[in-house]
């Protein structure tokens, strides 16, 4: 026979023995049995004691219960989704306009150093044509004019063709 009292609860198997035992004729949960294990066995207890119509309003309540949260789970879960893909999109169009936007500035800096290059290429040409033709001016020989400028005979004669 199990005959100890609640202060003398020491173990597990104790505590249990004394809880069904005693459950039938406690008002209160005895502070050795605060653990949550106890607690919820409490709870299922009170559970067995409702009538019929308090056991049915209970479960209508834990039903109502449920299905808002479902519903409150559902909301969340939809909207976070929603959240995500508005993130998702809106991240894409600051991306596509910031990628335009270095696109653009890198290709006005091509643009401007081709540029830079082709119209110093064009001057270079200009001025050993200008060079050619004063060359050619005062008298010197096309051969000489080679030997000095290191253009080709065919440069030189295309130069002084363009005059």
């Amino acid at each position: 026979r199990f005959n100890k009292t609640a202060e003398q609860l020491h173990s597990l198997q104790d505590k249990w023995l004394y809880v069904f035992k005693h459950l039938h004729e406690l008002d209160s949960i005895p502070k050795a049995l605060h653990e949550d294990i106890f607690q919820r066995t409490f709870a299922i207890a009170q559970l067995a004691q409702f009538t019929p119509g308090e056991r049915k309003a209970y479960e209508d309540s834990i039903k109502y219960y449920r299905d808002l949260k479902n519903a409150y789970d559902t909301a969340h879960q939809e909207g976070l989704e929603e959240g995500l893909e508005i993130g998702r999109q809106e991240g894409e169009e600051i991306g596509r306009a910031k990628g335009e936007q270095i696109g653009r500035a890198k290709g006005e800096q091509i643009g401007r150093l081709k540029g830079e290059q082709a119209g110093l290429a064009k001057g270079r040409t200009e001025g050993m044509a200008t060079i050619v033709q004063h060359l050619h001016a005062n008298g010197l020989s096309l051969e000489t004019i080679v030997q000095m400028t290191g253009l080709s005979l065919e440069q030189v004669t295309k130069f002084l063709k363009n005059q």
